[in-house]
């Protein structure tokens, strides 16, 4: 089940120590299909189904990101993942980010990584392949523990 975005008023914590995931993606199977693999896993899931949704979560839970990884798709309605860049760089700058591409050049790929991003994975991906980015930028959060 697709958890909807909300408000929150305390930092996020799962009791396996587990980040939570912000995952924004535009396309709705995709979005859904993620959601219930990572959960299956344990994860926690906070879904958007655009740029937008999960810039009007930044401002409204900017206290609340203590282990926390994005998954976002790079081009999506409202705002792309460079835009979050651009309007929240104190956010995105701190937050572990694993941008997801149907359009992977390597331009593409340069860019993001400049920016910050932790991982950028091309669509179609194995998921395997996405739990390892996660799993990696989760020992980013931690120190490496």
């Amino acid at each position: 089940m697709i958890q909807e975005a909300r408000v929150l008023t305390t930092p996020i914590r799962n009791e396996i120590s587990q980040p939570t995931i912000l995952l924004a993606e535009d396309d709705d199977v995709l979005r859904e299909f993620v959601t219930e693999f990572l959960e299956r896993d344990g994860y926690h899931v906070v879904s958007f189904s655009d740029g937008l949704a999960l810039a009007a979560w930044f401002l409204e839970n900017e206290n609340c990101l203590e282990n926390v990884v994005l998954v976002c798709d790079i081009y999506m309605p409202g705002a792309s993942a460079f835009d979050l860049y651009e309007r929240y760089p104190n956010t995105m700058m701190h937050l572990p980010a694993i941008l997801i591409t149907g359009f992977g050049t390597e331009s593409l790929h340069d860019r993001a990584v400049a920016l910050g991003a932790s991982a950028v994975i091309d669509k179609p991906f194995d998921m395997r392949m996405l739990k390892e980015a996660i799993l990696n930028a989760g020992e980013k959060l931690t120190g490496g523990n």
